[in-house]
């Protein structure tokens, strides 16, 4: 963070808006009176990025200390520079009804009037905005970056606790923190799934003890479907044999009741020819009796009367012969309709059923196509499933390689990087060997009787070889202590070496996973598409089938509904009707035949006695008479030959007809056997539908029993892999503790500040002085406890820090602070950019000012500006740039003076 322009107004002694640029200048020096708001500047600063400065006793708040007197708002504006990004923060107190109000607004500045706002929706919020910009929190920056007036040793004076938490808070080490959080709550997150997933999966297994039980059942429900399905094969056949012979039965009952017509017809002959008979023997007998008794008056009256009754009896037989043909004609026109009727209806019963068989056996093969369907749609969407988990496992694992492999390349620079600290230890380690060894010679040589020095051959006196065996002593302490840190360093990092290089080892085989991955995710998504194209194939068949089903059920509905109506079809509907109009033309024709009176034997008579009268009166001869008597004779006997064969031809009929109760009795039972063949498959039928429908039941718990033992073997991968990921995220929470990685990190940077901060006490101390920092302390029963003392070796020894003056302590101080900041930037990967030093040189002589003058000046290319709070002459002086601040009119103002 470098400061660029403050505008700042009302806070504490600075009371109209004025703007100070810090911006062309390198190194400068707040200077004024005492009071005047040298160090208020600073703390402006502060404020204004973190909403913290000093703190004022007896007031409640804290913000509302730093408000000008008299005044209700205070504001400070600060723009700095980040990464060579301008940034703005503003920062403003209101008092409203004496209640403070604070407002924070943050932002980026493109151009001098461009402004991106980065203000959050809240102060907290936008306070972490800003610390993650600039990377540093107050602590950090008023430990490393700022020495505070008074608070120099800010530092020093803190416990070992508290300097290791403003080291791990410089070296950024809280991620790790965060990380080892993340862990734990991984693995609570974690466990707690795997121990739902437990629950889970105990279930299942309760489920699965089912299996067995559903197989057997499957296996008893096949039989029992096979032995259905057997039973209904041959109560079909035997049905259909049943019809075969219901059908001869009744063709063989249609002849024989057409005999039967045909013997009533030779009956009906009979008959007439026996009145016939009757009628001529009669006439014969009284032709026999006129032809011996009547006289010819009476013959003459007797023949008048004859011909007139004679005429009525011929008028009577014209119509009753033309009715009769008539009646004879539409008869046999009604049987004839009645037979084709009959043959027709019979015909369409056989059609019918012939339909019912076709749609029954379609039905039945459409319930086969569509089981095959289901099972093949289960399959299907089996397949699918799987290939979906495949495909979000795949996802998965890819993430995590992705987030595993994004890090390669910082990994292999951290190796490198951490090699080359391996490297640089060890050549540090054989450096510090070799002097210890020349040490261990010298102290050597100084056991020995020689009195002068090896080197430049002068004699020694006692006191001389004292200092130098002390000087020795110390060398070889300091050294040694050196080198015990390394042995403990060195080991530390080849290990640390060893685990890079097997994760960067690990990393290179999951980028090769990463690929085979790739391919198999292409694969399964290729393989999704398909199967979800011949799913949809699959479904269009389906419902085409059961739009079939139901079209056939409509029609076997609608068959069994003709069947059992047993209505005329509609093609025999106008010969039914012509049929009953014939019937009714055939009954009026028998109502008129019966209002006709006609006698036909009376009229034979009437026309034999009037041919007797005639002849007898015409001729009056008696051989003519005895002829026709004659005549008649043999006519009676034709008429007797011709009963005989109508006799013996109906005796013959009967003959034909005789078993006709016995069709009627068979048909009768044949029809009863149908009837009980129909009820059996009607409820075979009804079985089977039962039992399939089992089979389903069964087949859709034996689908969801594999659906559970498929998920019971996944959720079992997943227990396995939450117990690897539990054991990786436990490592993870180890590698990040503060026993891990972070003390690693500590035990790391540690020579880094011991280093720099003993670079810069040398010159501040003419090499008198050495910096050791400790992060181990050895315990009095034994092992080591974790600490970060500081201890100084000057030419007195070891000391600790407590016991050095107070100018000494500044030197050391100051040592220490420009090292942490120094490290602070390296951290950053960043060039160290603000160093401020608000008063406490007054404990310097005027040597050690001057000292201290010379080590700002050499760092002073190491930061991009360097701000100095002091009153002493002899250090504004030797500043190039002045910031002096004065009070006018109460209120602190500021000055700029540029000296050259």
């Amino acid at each position: 963070m470098i400061p660029r322009t403050i505008q700042i107004q009302n806070f504490l002694s600075y009371g109209h808006l004025q703007t100070i640029n810090f911006n062309p200048y390198h190194l400068i020096c707040l200077s004024g009176k005492n009071g005047h708001g040298k160090s208020a500047l600073l703390d402006a600063i502060t404020w204004a990025i973190w909403g913290q400065a000093r703190k004022i006793a007896a007031t409640v708040r804290a913000d509302q200390g730093l408000l000008r007197l008299g005044q209700s708002t205070m504001m400070v504006i600060l723009d700095f520079e980040v990464q060579h990004t301008l940034y703005r923060v503003k920062r403003v107190l209101e008092l409203v009804y004496s209640q403070p109000k604070i407002s924070l607004e943050f932002g980026m500045c493109k151009d001098q009037h461009t402004y991106i706002s980065l203000t959050e929706k809240t102060i907290r919020t936008t306070q972490t905005t800003i610390e993650k910009t600039i990377g540093l929190t107050f602590d950090t920056f008023i430990n490393s970056a700022f020495l505070r007036q008074g608070n120099a040793n800010e530092f020093s004076k803190r416990s070992a606790k508290e300097r290791k938490e403003i080291i791990v808070s410089i070296l950024g080490l809280g991620i790790y923190e965060q990380v080892r959080k993340a862990a734990q709550e991984k693995i609570k997150q974690t466990t707690s799934e795997k121990q739902t997933l437990l629950a889970l999966q105990n279930h299942r297994l309760e489920t699965l003890k089912e299996h067995k039980h559903i197989e057997q059942e499957q296996k008893v429900i096949t039989q029992q479907l096979t032995d259905i399905q057997n039973d209904y094969t041959i109560a079909t056949q035997k049905l259909l044999q049943l019809n075969q012979a219901i059908s001869r039965v009744n063709q063989e009952l249609y002849i024989k009741e057409q005999h039967m017509l045909e013997i009533q017809k030779l009956t009906d002959t009979l008959h007439t020819t026996l009145e016939k008979i009757r009628t001529e023997r009669r006439n014969w007998r009284e032709a026999h009796v006129y032809l011996q008794a009547t006289p010819l008056v009476l013959q003459e009256q007797q023949r008048t009367l004859l011909a007139e009754k004679i005429n009525q009896f011929q008028r009577a037989r014209h119509n009753q012969l033309l009715l009769k043909e008539k009646s004879l004609h539409l008869q046999d026109h009604i049987n004839t309709q009645q037979q084709y009727i009959d043959q027709q209806i019979y015909l369409h019963q056989q059609h019918i059923l012939s339909q019912l068989e076709q749609h029954y056996h379609e039905q039945k093969y459409n319930e086969q196509e569509l089981e095959k369907l289901h099972i093949h749609i289960e399959n299907t969407k089996t397949k699918l499933q799987a290939t979906s988990d495949n495909i979000a496992r795949f996802r998965t694992m890819l993430t995590e390689l992705d987030l595993h492999l994004c890090n390669k390349s910082l990994y292999i620079a951290q190796f490198e990087k951490r090699k080359a600290y391996y490297q640089q230890w060890n050549s540090r380690a054989t450096i510090w060997r070799n002097q210890h060894s020349m040490l261990n010679q010298k102290i050597a040589w100084q056991h020995t009787n020689n009195p002068s020095c090896p080197l430049c051959e002068q004699n020694l006196s006692a006191s001389r070889k004292k200092f130098l065996h002390i000087k020795f002593t110390k060398e070889t302490a300091y050294i040694q202590h050196k080198l015990n840190r390394l042995k403990i360093i060195i080991p530390q990092l080849k290990n640390i070496l060893i685990i890079d290089h097997s994760s960067i080892t690990e990393l290179q085989q999951k980028e090769s996973d990463h690929s085979k991955i790739k391919y198999a995710l292409d694969t399964e998504i290729q393989l999704q598409q398909n199967l979800l194209h011949e799913l949809n194939s699959i479904s269009n068949q389906e419902n085409i089938i059961k739009t079939k089903q139901t079209y056939l059920v409509q029609e076997i509905q609608k068959l069994h509904t003709i069947k059992q109506t047993q209505t005329i079809p509609e093609t025999l509907k106008t010969t039914y009707k012509e049929l009953e109009n014939v019937k009714k033309e055939l009954e009026h024709i028998t109502w008129d035949m019966k209002k006709i009176i006609y006698n036909q034997e009376e009229h034979e008579h009437a026309i034999a006695e009037q041919q007797k009268c005639n002849k007898f009166l015409e001729k009056k001869e008696i051989d003519t008479l005895r002829t026709t008597l004659y005549q008649k004779k043999q006519a009676i006997h034709m008429l007797c030959q011709s009963i005989k064969e109508l006799r013996k031809k109906q005796h013959y009929l009967m003959q034909l007809v005789h078993d006709i109760p016995q069709y009627k009795e068979d048909k009768n039972h044949l029809q009863s056997e149908h009837t009980i063949l129909q009820t059996t498959i009607d409820y075979l039928t009804k079985q089977k539908e039962q039992v399939l429908h089992r089979a389903g039941i069964l087949d859709a718990q034996q689908t969801k029993l594999q659906k559970v033992a498929e998920e019971y073997a996944i959720e079992q991968k997943k227990i396995d892999t939450y117990d690897s990921i539990i054991a990786d995220y436990n490592a993870i929470a180890y590698a990040t503790s503060k026993d891990g990685i972070q003390a690693l990190l500590i035990e790391e940077a540690l020579p880094e500040i011991e280093q720099e901060a003993n670079r810069l006490l040398s010159k501040l101390t003419h090499n008198n002085a050495h910096i050791m920092i400790e992060s181990l302390r050895d315990l009095k029963k034994g092992g080591t406890r974790e600490t970060l003392d500081i201890k100084i070796s000057d030419a007195a020894g070891i000391r600790a820090y407590e016991l050095f003056s107070g100018g000494e302590a500044f030197r050391i101080d100051f040592a220490l602070r420009i090292a942490i900041s120094k490290l602070l930037a390296r951290r950053a990967g960043t060039t160290l950019q603000t160093l401020i030093i608000d008063e406490g040189f007054g404990s310097q002589d005027e040597e050690g000012l001057s000292l201290i003058m010379d080590a700002l000046y050499a760092i002073q290319e190491d930061f991009a500006k360097i701000i100095i709070v002091s009153h002493l002459p002899q250090m504004k002086d030797q500043f190039p740039v002045h910031f002096y601040i004065e009070k006018i009119a109460g209120s602190s103002v500021v000055h700029i003076i540029e000296q050259g």
